[in-house]
């Protein structure tokens, strides 16, 4: 009987820390997935284009003050806000990064990495080389922002072109 017992303690000691990044990912991606219903449903109400500033969705009354930062459980002391890519649609491409938690910003992780929240509401977690080639993909995507085409654009253009 002792045997066993011992066994039960050293499988637990082995098996929750591997559960440990989960449980401590789960609320930023909560908040992230919130924020992202409320970027949809703000977009929704404003010809598809995404608020100015998270400050909007707050402002407008789409979400809490508490909804735009960081939850109580992860870093009450600091409690920033997440950094939030303006000047995209709900028509521009999905792997578009639209709010994201710094890499490294706050420290309980065990692996390295960021959160991100994409323009299709998605959240995940990334790796810091990933987290930052998403980022600056979205940040290329704003800078040629002039070539940048709709759906209606295109269509446009295309009929324009045929004989």
């Amino acid at each position: 009987m002792l045997l066993v017992v011992a066994f039960v303690v050293l499988v637990a000691a082995v098996l929750i820390p591997s559960f440990r990044p989960c449980c401590e990912e789960a609320p930023v991606a909560s908040r992230l997935s919130t924020i992202g219903k409320a970027l949809i449903i703000y977009a929704n109400e404003h010809q598809d284009r995404f608020p100015p500033s998270l400050d909007t969705l707050v402002d407008e009354r789409y979400l809490e003050p508490d909804e735009v930062t960081y939850p109580a459980e992860i870093d009450s002391s600091q409690n920033p806000s997440f950094v939030y890519i303006p000047g995209l649609t709900v028509l521009d491409s999905a792997l578009n990064v639209v709010v994201y938690v710094p890499v490294g910003q706050y420290e309980l992780h065990a692996r390295p990495g960021g959160n991100v929240l994409f323009i299709d509401g998605s959240a995940d977690w990334l790796e810091p080389d990933k987290h930052a080639a998403a980022i600056q993909r979205t940040r290329d995507y704003l800078s040629r922002g002039a070539l940048r085409e709709t759906p209606s654009d295109a269509d446009q253009d295309e009929a324009t072109d045929s004989p």
